[in-house]
């Protein structure tokens, strides 16, 4: 039998989904793209010079650790706010935010046959955890099942602003830290 998990529960568990993300992605990271490096350029029909690769592998391990933190803080702070909705919002969009990530990483991983960086945390995971924080939404919060589809567009648009918002930062996060 399957434990439901209540909405602290689930908001406790996030960072530590987060982190588990993102630690598979940060120590496999650098040696997939050493290994990689030459076959990644060939299959997407991209000439990129090393230079490319070593300055990615900076500004990624910035990034991830980035992506943990300020997401763990700000879901960390729903239990604190006054208001039932704007929280149940946000892991909405939230777990919606997980499961296109593992999707995109499973989508990759088929496209290019071989292991990518987070694809094992994905699978076993964080698809499992956004499915389930989605069906603990839907079941104690009646109001976001009829507004599923408009849920899922919304954190469609939002997901590359996140990360090119995450690939900024962290750009300049690396150029203050290695000028």
């Amino acid at each position: 039998m399957i434990k439901e998990f209540s909405f602290k529960q689930l908001i406790w568990l996030l960072p530590l989904v987060f982190i588990i993300h993102n630690f598979e992605e940060g120590i496999t990271m650098q040696q997939w793209l050493g290994g990689h490096s030459s076959t990644i350029p060939n299959i997407l029909n991209l000439q990129l010079p090393l230079w490319f690769w070593l300055h990615f592998a900076k500004i990624r391990t910035t990034s991830l650790i980035i992506a943990t933190i300020v997401p763990s803080l700000a879901i960390l702070l729903i239990p604190f706010l006054k208001t039932n909705k704007f929280p149940a919002y946000i892991l909405c969009i939230t777990a919606w935010l997980i499961i296109i990530n593992s999707v995109q990483h499973i989508i990759l991983t088929l496209f290019l046959r071989i292991y990518t960086p987070g694809v094992v945390s994905a699978i076993l995971i964080n698809l499992p955890f956004g499915l389930l924080l989605l069906n603990t939404l839907n079941n104690n919060q009646k109001w976001i099942l009829p507004k599923k589809s408009k849920w899922f567009l919304l954190s469609l648009l939002i997901y590359p602003v996140f990360m090119l918002a995450i690939w900024g930062i962290s750009t300049l996060v690396v150029k203050i830290i290695f000028l």
